[in-house]
């Protein structure tokens, strides 16, 4: 994700939030065709985040969180499993993780 507007926060808000995606275009640029598997993940921000969540879609459809920690504390951080089990990613799909601050 580059250094936009959409990352920085704005003076005085009590909640912000922005969000990351990686689309189609993206995933069938960076994934073998077959796709990834992920198993767990290392969900950061620095001081000013609060939660997290990790999102995928499927033919236009969310499907279940990959990961969220509504609680982050910049001072503990640890890689976690996935929810449910290993979660496939496939290339040419979306990918959108989300930071709340």
């Amino acid at each position: 994700m580059n250094m936009n507007w959409t990352t920085l926060v704005p003076p005085y808000q009590e909640s912000f939030t922005t969000y990351g995606h990686c689309g189609g275009a993206c995933t069938r640029e960076a994934l073998p065709k077959d796709g990834i598997t992920i198993i767990g993940g290392f969900v950061h921000t620095h001081s000013l985040g609060r939660q997290l969540v990790a999102r995928h879609f499927r033919n236009g459809r969310e499907l279940p969180e990959i990961m969220r920690d509504s609680g982050y504390d910049p001072k503990y951080q640890e890689a976690r499993a996935a929810y449910e089990s290993p979660v496939k990613i496939y290339a040419g799909r979306s990918h959108c993780p989300g930071v709340h601050l």
